[in-house]
């Protein structure tokens, strides 16, 4: 696909607890493999992929952030120009769903003078029903009180993946605001001489031991 075959550009942050699964989620949009022991994100892996959303070509630039504490400065140095944000938990584990309230306030620190980008919160692993925590009504119950939209997943299935970002994309073209940010965003890109049209473009480095999650 040519560098300029495309109509807008959304930047989006996948953030949440290490461990909770961000990189087997976006390993399974872009190329739609599931690999269980992931490598640790260090600072930010980025990929792009292109979705054709309600009549537009919509290229999705996707920040896969660490979760761990010492890199939550480089994570939030990268909130900037995002239209989108991804707050995922693992339904299995309660610790990564009591801190989807503290991204949440990530989130909001980033935007004070600007519109909020749209958020989604995520249950991964839902494959898991044995081992769940975390109920879809309680998650979809917190997401819906705070004006965000709530989606189960699973990485290791391809559950509900390819639809959260078809969702968060058409959400976003709705948002003039929002709509208006990315368009300074495309323009950037498509005048940038850097290869952002490959589907997985490696941008930082990742943990050479150690998984970002042993289940979906």
């Amino acid at each position: 696909m040519p560098l300029t075959d495309f109509d807008y550009t959304f930047k989006v942050l996948i953030v949440g607890n290490s461990g909770v699964g961000k990189s087997t989620i976006l390993e399974r949009f872009i190329g739609g493999d599931f690999r269980e022991n992931l490598p640790k994100t260090i600072g930010v892996d980025f990929k792009t992929k292109t979705l054709k959303v309600d009549g537009s070509r919509a290229k999705l630039q996707l920040w896969d952030t660490a979760g761990q504490e010492r890199f939550r400065t480089i994570t939030n140095t990268f909130y900037r120009g995002a239209v989108g944000v991804v707050i995922v938990f693992d339904v299995s584990d309660s610790t990564s769903y009591a801190d989807v309230m503290r991204w949440v306030e990530n989130v909001r620190s980033e935007f004070l003078d600007a519109e909020l980008p749209v958020i989604y919160v995520v249950g991964n692993k839902c494959d898991l029903e044995e081992g769940r925590t975390i109920s879809n009504k309680d998650a979809r119950k917190f997401a819906s009180q705070r004006g965000f939209s709530f989606m189960d997943i699973s990485a290791r299935s391809g559950s509900n993946i390819e639809e959260l970002f078809r969702r968060l994309a058409a959400d976003i073209l709705q948002d003039k605001q929002l709509l208006t940010r990315s368009t300074m965003l495309s323009e950037t890109v498509k005048l940038s001489s850097h290869s952002y049209d490959t589907h997985s473009s490696f941008y930082g480095e990742r943990q050479a031991k150690g998984g970002c999650c042993k289940t979906s």
